[in-house]
């Protein structure tokens, strides 16, 4: 009997988090098809192809403030109604930070 998702009891890696589609009580639920195409590009590679939530996931998970920056720079660029700041972009698309309470991960 094959197990439906794996189980990464240390957290969660990046790519996992940059595609996060939500969570099912401590399990995040990853988009298997967009991790797989896109896990491996860097910030500004996101960007490039539009994956703005991706982009900044990534750049929460590193820690980058010029990155988030970047990505809130190219948002606007794009943006019929541009935002203010970084804390805006996050509640736009819901990125509050990595949390540490992730236990399991599923991949859909």
């Amino acid at each position: 009997m094959k197990i439906p998702f794996r189980r990464r009891p240390r957290g969660f890696s990046r790519a996992d988090f940059m595609f996060t589609i939500g969570y099912r009580g401590s399990v995040a639920m990853v988009d298997r098809t967009a991790r797989r195409r896109c896990a491996r590009l860097s910030c500004r590679q996101l960007l490039e192809r539009g994956l703005y939530k991706a982009a900044l996931c990534a750049a929460e998970y590193d820690g980058d403030d010029q990155a988030q920056q970047a990505v809130l720079a190219s948002y606007n660029a794009e943006a019929v109604v541009p935002l203010a700041g970084v804390d805006e972009l996050r509640v736009r698309f819901g990125v509050f930070g990595v949390p540490d309470t992730v236990t399991g991960v599923e991949r859909v």
